[in-house]
């Protein structure tokens, strides 16, 4: 974590405690934000009163590296934004927001990307929703008909190299480095399970992390015969503590054989978004756009700053949110992309992009 007073972490961790989804000290919950050797860091805003520095609210900052099959976005992720009960209501949460938003834009940022609980608030800030996740709903009965667990065990220390290969094997991914890996496989309440066959780790799973991934499986990666014998495994495990309620598997839009799987069995699922997110550089959105269209059209910036997208029919004008949107179109939608296509009379088969963000890279 970047340079933060301990005046600061400790007003920081007062204010966290005020948070009822924070059970843990912040470097626990968010060790890549908050730990002694993270990327991340501390944003703070306050004022002073009667001589002193008092925190009115604070967030964490991540910059990742979202890998898709065509291209790399570079977002800065933001989460934990709290502000003091006391001060709500006061604009402290825009000035936070807009301090956050800046830190990434100068670290070379695409984007900023959050969680929200209050759309509406987020909105009023430019964010709109992207990306897509589909949350399949798995009822403990289910097991009748998933693969034998034989071969699933917990993970241990030796296993991580075959899981970074594994991770890093996924064409939609979050870029980590393996000591980012281990640190969060070892978070606590992270019960991370592998498939091993003839001692090679093919699969491994992570379910549950605080209370909003609680009955989640929120991570996975491998072939999804050896996936299913992972939630096997889980269900399983839940069974012997008593624990019989259903659980909830988190699926990327580019997972189509597991998605599959679960429609033909007919498991509940919902279609939502990855996040709420906000273009921090039209130019970088700009040059992303030629990247992955080449020559089929034209794209620059008026004087106002929209975006100027020139094809065989003409041009569109649309501003840096709607091309936000038109990349990164959420759940699963492809509207905005042939709207264009129709102005443009030109085919963009590569969009909209399908990054995704996994449970443990959340913030």
């Amino acid at each position: 974590m970047e340079s933060t007073t301990l005046e600061e972490l400790s007003q920081a961790e007062a204010l966290m405690r005020t948070d009822p989804r924070s059970e843990e000290p912040l470097a626990v919950d968010y060790p890549l934000v908050f730990g002694p050797q993270a990327a991340g860091r501390l944003v703070t805003v306050g004022e002073e009163v009667d001589g002193e520095h008092q925190l009115r609210a604070i967030c964490g900052i991540l910059v990742r590296e979202l890998v898709t099959p065509t291209a790399r976005l570079r977002v800065g992720l933001i989460g934990s934004v709290i502000t003091d009960v006391e001060q709500r209501g006061k604009g402290w949460g825009r000035k936070l927001l807009a301090k956050a938003e800046q830190t990434l834009r100068d670290q070379g940022c695409l984007i900023s990307m959050l969680w929200a609980d209050d759309a509406a608030f987020y909105t009023s800030l430019g964010y709109a929703e992207v990306g897509t996740e589909y949350d399949y709903v798995l009822d403990p009965a289910v097991s009748a008909i998933l693969p034998s667990m034989q071969g699933v065990r917990e993970m241990q220390d030796r296993d991580l190299d075959a899981m970074v290969r594994l991770q890093s094997e996924r064409t939609v991914r979050v870029e980590r480095t393996p000591d980012e890996m281990r640190t969060l496989l070892n978070m606590p309440g992270v019960d991370v399970l592998v498939c091993e066959k003839e001692g090679q780790v093919l699969a491994y799973s992570c379910l549950g992390r605080g209370t909003d991934f609680a009955s989640v499986v929120h991570e996975w990666a491998g072939k999804g015969e050896y996936v299913l014998a992972l939630l096997q495994g889980h269900i399983q495990r839940r069974a012997e503590l008593g624990d019989i309620d259903p659980l909830v598997v988190m699926v990327s839009e580019e997972d189509t054989g597991l998605r599959q799987f679960f429609e033909m069995i007919d498991a509940h699922h919902v279609c939502g978004v990855l996040g709420m997110a906000k273009a921090l550089d039209g130019e970088a959105t700009l040059q992303l756009l030629r990247d992955l269209v080449g020559n089929r059209i034209s794209a620059s910036s008026s004087s106002e700053g929209d975006l100027i997208l020139t094809g065989p029919a003409g041009d569109v004008s649309m501003t840096n949110a709607e091309m936000l949107v038109t990349l990164l179109e959420p759940r699963g939608a492809r509207e905005a992309v042939e709207r264009l296509e129709n102005s443009l009379d030109v085919q963009l088969p590569e969009l909209p992009l399908r990054p995704f963000v996994w449970g443990l890279d959340s913030i």
